[in-house]
């Protein structure tokens, strides 16, 4: 695709021609790499080729999502091709086809972390907020290691609060609010430029009243926004809310000064 925008005139082509090396170089370049591996000859792993197929599938499914009938065959009913169709569903608001098809993948593979992520995806968009929380504990248990699982577990505990507040009273909501923060706090191990992460942080610290963390947790979230001046105005209240000399005090000073840094450059 890249080497066909080459030829078109220069008031046509996309930006990323104008601004990159020539794609018959990068080519180049990464073929005369590759000649130079010890595993130039070599077959890659069966498995591969099946990562390669979900890969597609779900991007597919997601990008295009009315392409998928005509992608697979009716009587392919390979893992990939019902991956593509249950995410397809999703994403055309089939919500409860959806369901049944991750369900039935499910069966196929029941320690697969991203059949039950997907799960608890769906179940949160259909307004299902509470039923979505299993499948998202399931997926974190598979992989812990998965910071943008527990982002969206946490999302979904909070959303979950907001119910429980109203409908078990505030206690039961609290606990919720707690344990997506600590899911939070886990998931910043792997996720720190996650500028959704300081959001959920920020509002869950809200919600228990924790005034000043929500407000340091905003201010991070606009610098990794480059939004200098809420930031500046979320750290200035946060620097009051702290006792000084505490943990969180020096960081919101160290916050201050590397906001002023970035302002003046």
């Amino acid at each position: 695709k890249l080497e066909a925008q080459q030829g078109v005139i220069s008031s046509q082509n996309v930006e990323y021609v104008r601004t990159h090396p020539l794609t018959s170089n990068r080519i180049a370049a990464v073929e005369n790499e590759a000649l130079k591996s010890p595993y130039i000859n070599q077959s890659w792993p069966d498995e591969w080729e099946e990562d390669y197929a979900r890969m597609k599938a779900k991007l597919l499914g997601y990008i295009n999502p009315g392409h998928v009938v005509w992608t697979y065959e009716s009587d392919d009913q390979s893992i990939a091709a019902n991956y593509a169709r249950a995410i397809a569903h999703y994403r055309q608001k089939n919500f409860e086809k959806s369901i049944e098809m991750i369900n039935d993948l499910i069966k196929r593979e029941p320690n697969n972390p991203y059949f039950h992520e997907l799960k608890g995806q769906v179940l949160v968009d259909d307004g299902k907020i509470s039923d979505a929380l299993p499948p998202y504990k399931k997926a974190v248990e598979l992989d812990p290691g998965a910071g943008l699982i527990r982002i969206a577990l946490a999302h979904a505990l909070i959303e979950s609060g907001y119910q429980k507040n109203a409908d078990d009273g505030l206690n039961a909501a609290q606990l919720q609010w707690k344990s997506a923060i600590d899911h939070l706090e886990k998931a910043y191990k792997t996720e720190k430029r996650s500028s959704r992460l300081h959001r959920l942080l920020a509002t869950a610290y809200g919600r228990l009243n924790e005034t000043g963390k929500a407000k340091l947790h905003l201010a991070e979230e606009a610098v990794l926004r480059r939004k200098w001046r809420d930031a500046m105005r979320h750290a200035k209240t946060a620097e009051t809310l702290f006792e000084k000399g505490t943990r969180e005090h020096l960081q919101v000073l160290d916050l201050i000064e590397f906001i002023e840094i970035q302002k003046k450059g």
